[in-house]
């Protein structure tokens, strides 16, 4: 009997088992979300889950607590876009001007960087400091640098590489942003930590720069932390026309060209057997330009008492003694401006001469 029972019970609980499993294969399988809910405020802020912000402020969650790197759940929200979540914030007494760790930048900066020109408006709306923005960094467009500008921001305010607004503006070509600078008192002649100027920028390529930058008042003969000027970048990268520009505005007497010839006569002496031809060459250049300034060189490719064909072997001539010099002396520290002027006259020369 107790066998019999056994059985029973076994083949009961086999048909349970089958019938189970039909009816769990049957039914619609039930998603389970991997997604793990965020674990501070800030990482809700971050990933724009609005409800989770609001249950962590729910639960007293400080809105201005900051993390490992000074930030705010203002600075993840404003960054990432999410309008909702800065509202929300703001309505809990966030701290608009909050710095964060390294470069002090606040909410408005990131928001900024990132264009978010609705949340930019809401900060500087609720009390963002504008005159505290590294805004150098963040320019996009005409009207967001002015709503700064008229808003009270520092147009002279450095970024930690000691770019200002206008070196920013100048290397983008952005040109009513530059005159609305420069308008407002930017400095046309500021230096970043490497001691360029807005100008230097200009000379990569930006001829209309180069010429509004002029006539603001930039100094041409600025130099650089390597000593150069900007017209040394617009030679090194082919850009004529601004180097044309650059030059006829230089009015420093060209006291290199001449201790350049000085030294090139004495290599020629020293190491060929045909220096007394070189030597009247280069005697002819020396009383040339001993009168004359960067300024003042163009016009005399005119005059007709140079012989076209003498100069320009002349210029030949110096540049290479140049050229030679500065192989087999790297150490030295003369800039190059002298040979890229010289070089600059000799194409001038040769055109003058195909026209001629």
């Amino acid at each position: 009997m107790y066998k019999k029972h056994f059985v029973t019970k076994i083949i009961l609980l086999s048909i349970v088992i089958v019938m189970y499993g039909i009816v769990t294969s049957a039914a619609p399988a039930v998603a389970v979300s991997t997604e793990q809910s965020p674990k501070t405020l800030h990482e809700a802020a971050k990933s724009g889950k609005i409800a989770d912000v609001k249950s962590f402020i729910s639960k007293c969650a400080d809105v201005n607590a900051k993390d490992a790197s000074g930030r705010t759940a203002l600075h993840y929200a404003a960054r990432n876009g999410h309008k909702e979540i800065v509202e929300v914030l703001l309505e809990h007494g966030v701290d608009v001007n909050v710095g964060e760790k390294y470069y002090n930048g606040t909410a408005a900066e990131g928001a900024m960087g990132q264009n978010h020109k609705e949340i930019v408006e809401l900060l500087i709306s609720k009390g963002a400091d504008v005159s505290a923005l590294n805004f150098a960094l963040y320019i996009k467009d005409e009207a967001q640098a002015r709503s700064l500008i008229e808003g009270g921001a520092d147009v002279n305010k450095q970024t930690p590489y000691g770019t200002t607004p206008l070196h920013r503006a100048v290397g983008a070509g952005l040109k009513k942003i530059v005159e609305l600078l420069i308008d407002k008192g930017a400095d046309v002649n500021a230096k970043d930590n490497w001691s360029w100027t807005p100008l230097h920028s200009a000379a990569y390529g930006r001829k209309e720069m180069v010429e509004l930058m002029i006539a603001k008042g930039a100094d041409v003969n600025a130099k650089d932390g390597a000593g150069r000027t900007p017209l040394h970048y617009a030679m090194q990268r082919g850009h004529r026309e601004i180097a044309e520009l650059l030059l006829s505005e230089q009015i420093r007497p060209l006291s290199g060209d001449l201790a350049r010839i000085a030294l090139a006569r004495k290599r020629l002496q020293q190491s060929t057997n045909h220096a007394a031809p070189f030597e009247k060459k280069l005697l002819d250049i020396e009383e040339l330009l001993i009168h004359l300034t960067v300024k003042d060189i163009l016009p005399v490719l005119e005059w007709e008492k140079l012989k076209g064909l003498k100069i320009k072997e002349i210029l030949n001539v110096l540049d290479e003694q140049n050229k030679a010099y500065f192989e087999a002396n790297p150490e030295s520290q003369y800039d190059g401006t002298e040979m890229m002027i010289l070089s600059l006259l000799k194409n001038a020369i040769n055109e003058f001469l195909d026209k001629n």
